[in-house]
């Protein structure tokens, strides 16, 4: 088909491929509809992730993706590893970097990845996809989220700076004297930010204030 056809991503259960799904698709096909079906896309013994992330699809990888983190299932978790995971958050598209970040969120809730793998995003992703992997970090609150938050230490845009900060805020009574140490240089390092905004800066230093004074 050529380059500029509507392409769709069609999801369905095996047991309903032979009674509508690939009836369903042929017509799609026949509109001029790119209908992607897996038993046409895949041969057997061909990994899901690697289909997704060599497809030059943008629409495709992001749909699937974005289909895993709405509709969560076992057997699709089961089919991301860390590894492949860090792969498809390094995809060229911010759209697909987006829901494969979101997905990341999902695996590491259920223990299937380490929760530290969202902070590789801050190296070279969006400040979108930052924002989303800080939220997922905090929601967790566990005891490694302030050495994870840390390694954002350099991000400027208001809304991540704010997230953490929210979190020092409400936790910093319950840190220890390492943890209290961490989150003043954390904030110290917001402050210094490029491209920071006063207003972020200013909230900063007021609380940063209240944990240097925190013990007298």
């Amino acid at each position: 088909m050529p380059k500029d056809t509507q392409k769709v991503f069609i999801s369905n259960a095996s047991e309903d491929k032979e009674r509508f799904v690939i009836q369903f698709a042929k017509r799609l096909r026949s509109q001029g509809i790119d209908a992607w079906v897996d038993i046409w896309e895949m041969l057997p013994g061909d990994s899901l992730v690697d289909k997704i992330f060599n497809d030059p699809d943008i629409d495709i990888r992001r749909t699937i993706l974005r289909y895993i983190h709405k509709k969560p299932s076992p057997d699709f978790y089961e089919l991301f590893d860390s590894k492949a995971i860090e792969k498809l958050m390094r995809d060229p598209e911010e759209e697909v970097v987006v829901a494969a970040t979101r997905l990341a969120c999902d695996l590491a809730e259920h223990g299937k990845i380490p929760r530290k793998i969202l902070t590789t995003v801050n190296k070279y992703s969006y400040w979108r996809v930052r924002r989303i992997a800080i939220d997922c970090i905090v929601k967790a609150d566990d005891p490694e989220t302030l050495e994870l938050l840390y390694e954002f230490r350099t991000t400027s845009y208001h809304v991540s700076q704010q997230l953490i900060r929210d979190y020092i805020e409400q936790h910093y009574g319950k840190f220890d004297d390492r943890q209290k140490q961490l989150a003043i240089d954390l904030l110290e390092n917001l402050i210094r930010a490029k491209r920071a905004s006063q207003i972020s800066k200013t909230k900063n230093l007021k609380l940063l204030e209240r944990l240097r004074n925190s013990d007298k």
